[in-house]
């Protein structure tokens, strides 16, 4: 007599198999996040043309993660009942269009929050939560590094994205360096998607057997049953606050440093250096979420800001001192997403991953948009960013705490998942 348990794909047949839809995965995620680190380079251009506040910069992004707040949720939930493919291709076409809108922005302030509002439509398509969502159904045994490759992109997206800008801004002008994001989307992500992403059937290495029930969209009594537990709570909560901070110091890391002696071209080095290490800081997470406690990697990973912020608050005028300020937050960025999705599939299982995920990055976003539009609130109501440094200080502390708090949670995932008991079968 024995178990059958379905079959038992080791790490490096996951990769074999599967290596083509991290890749393409790992460039949409890229795609999605570039706006995030390339925001504080126009500060200066837009300001100067059309005499604008940088609360009224920042509202534009603001709207973008309101808006995105409910869409990424629903976005989720379509990945689920249709696959991801089938919703990143044409999310792919919308957000270029949507985006290269902004090439044509005129000074006049509803515009420019109206086109965000319509990058906020199709934004939600091309998010992780949708690219992730392939890889979850197809990796177990090596499920934590793969999400940290397919994240990796952020890092891609934040080294690679102010070199790009700031370039293009010095030597073409702000308008053509809003057409970088459209042109990679349709002419380099797109394709690639029609050709190598999420093409073979998905398997859930969690739930696929011989005994799984049916994938099912997700229900009212699950979707209940995950928001009001404490693992959630505590998930979203974590995920919300070091969001807030983190994004918040990195949309105003420009204007900081340059306000304080930095030259630009120094500033978007310096800048460039949180990509190197995000992805040096998601590889190793993801190598130690496989093998160690996973709280305890989050909590590590959570209080790694507190390390710049200080750096922020002594910061002097110097490229080497901006560097290492960039190095520590890059660290740290790196692991939080890598972080929350690996949490998300273990607490609450992979069945409607897309859904729960795209729940808690939904409401993220929310924090994504309000850091660097406080920020912009606290400077250009007081003239310094000390306030904004303040406040993340109890805010990163208490997204630490829960994540330790986390740690003491029942998983639900075998509850959600509906995975039943082994079935024995006579050999």
């Amino acid at each position: 007599m024995k178990v059958q348990n379905g079959p038992d794909e080791t790490a490096v047949a996951e990769w074999r198999s599967n290596w083509t839809t991290v890749l393409v995965a790992s460039l949409g995620i890229s795609l999605s996040t570039a706006h995030l680190y390339s925001q504080g380079l126009f500060f200066a251009p837009l300001e100067r043309e059309f005499g604008w506040s940088r609360t009224v910069i920042t509202t534009g992004p603001f709207i973008l993660s309101v808006a995105a707040a409910i869409g990424i949720f629903f976005a989720g939930r379509l990945a689920d009942r249709l696959g991801p493919r089938r919703v990143v291709i044409p999310g792919l076409l919308l957000y270029g269009a949507a985006v290269a809108l902004l090439t044509l922005t005129s000074g006049r302030e509803w515009q420019w929050y109206g086109n965000w509002l319509l990058i906020a439509l199709a934004f939600p398509l091309v998010t992780a939560s949708v690219w992730t969502a392939a890889i979850v159904s197809r990796f177990k045994a090596s499920r934590g590094l793969a999400l940290a490759v397919a994240l990796a992109g952020t890092g891609l997206s934040s080294s690679l994205t102010p070199l790009v800008v700031e370039a293009t801004i010095e030597n073409y002008g702000w308008r053509p360096a809003f057409g970088i994001i459209p042109f990679f989307a349709v002419a380099i992500v797109l394709p690639l998607a029609l050709l190598l992403f999420d093409r073979r059937k998905s398997r859930d290495p969690m739930t696929d057997g011989p005994a799984a029930p049916k994938r099912v969209p997700l229900s009212a009594a699950d979707l209940r049953t995950a928001v009001v537990s404490p693992a959630f709570l505590y998930l979203l909560a974590a995920s919300m606050v070091f969001a807030f901070s983190v994004l918040a110091l990195m949309a105003h890391f420009v204007p900081f440093v340059t306000g304080k002696g930095l030259d630009r071209a120094s500033a978007a080095a310096a800048v460039s250096a949180v990509g190197l290490c995000s992805i040096a800081g998601r590889l190793t997470t993801g190598f130690l979420l496989d093998r160690f406690s996973s709280t305890a990697v989050a909590a590590v990973a959570f209080a790694i800001p507190l390390v710049a912020l200080l750096g922020l608050f002594h910061y002097d005028g110097s490229f080497i001192h901006a560097l290492l300020i960039a190095i520590v937050l890059g660290a740290s960025l790196g692991a939080e997403v890598d972080i929350i999705a690996f949490l998300t599939a273990r607490y609450l299982g992979v069945r409607n991953y897309s859904a729960f995920l795209g729940l808690v990055q939904g409401c993220t976003a929310l924090a994504v948009g309000s850091g660097p539009f406080v920020g912009s609130l606290i400077y250009d109501s007081t003239g310094s960013y000390d306030g904004l440094l303040w406040t993340c200080v109890p805010l990163l502390v208490a997204g630490v705490g829960a994540i330790l708090m986390l740690g003491r949670q029942p998983s639900l995932a075998l509850v959600l998942d509906r995975v039943p008991a082994p079935t024995p079968v006579v050999a």
